[in-house]
Formats: structure tokens, sequence, C-alpha cells
């Protein structure tokens, strides 16, 4: 599933409310999941290695803050821009990471 989200309507739904300092995130939990088993905000920077990608067990949800992000997901190359999220399974081949040579910035979701 791919789209277009405003971040605090992302937010709210998934029950991710700020705690001090106002740059950690506490998740409460996640559709199609009990419970987060990682979460973070991360700033990935460009590379010049070929994307390998990878496979491993639950669902990753992608919102991205600032930059663009590519997504390879099995045969799919996508392009996403800041306000736009992204789930999946993670048993499919994937990869991510920026689209072109600046860095992405992303809010990274992983359940099971």
């Amino acid at each position: 599933m791919i789209g277009r989200l405003d971040l605090r309507e992302v937010l709210t739904f998934l029950g991710i409310h700020p705690v001090r300092p106002p740059d950690r995130w506490r998740a409460r939990g996640l559709p199609r999941t009990r419970r987060p088993r990682q979460a973070w905000k991360v700033v990935i920077l460009p590379e010049r290695k070929q994307p390998e990608l990878r496979t491993h067990d639950g669902y990753e949800w992608l919102y991205v803050l600032d930059g663009e992000l590519r997504l390879l997901l099995a045969d799919h190359d996508i392009t996403m821009k800041p306000g736009e999220v992204a789930e999946f399974d993670t048993s499919v081949p994937h990869w991510f990471g920026p689209a072109g040579d600046r860095p992405v910035e992303v809010l990274s979701l992983l359940g099971k």
C-alpha cells in the first residue's frame, strides 16, 4: 500500500505520541500487528553500491519525512516524496534508500 498522508494523521492513527524529549517516539501499536518490534527515525545517506534486496519476517511501514526515498519491492521500483507512506510484507524482497544523491529522512516501523 502506498499513499500520501499528513504526518499528524498517521501518528494519531498508529497511536504514536511524542514523549520527552520531543525527538523520541513511543509506539502503541501498528495495523496488522500487535506491537512494533522496532520504531525509529533515520537519515539514510546516499551510497554508490548496487541495492541488495533482502527478506525477513514481519511488516515494514515507511513514512518519508524529507528527501526522496527509492523503494525496491520485488519487481517494483518506486520513488516516494515527503508525506508519502508505504506498508509491505517483509517476506517480499525489498530495499530502500535515497532516490538520488541527497540523504532521505524516514520514519520506519517494523512489526511482526
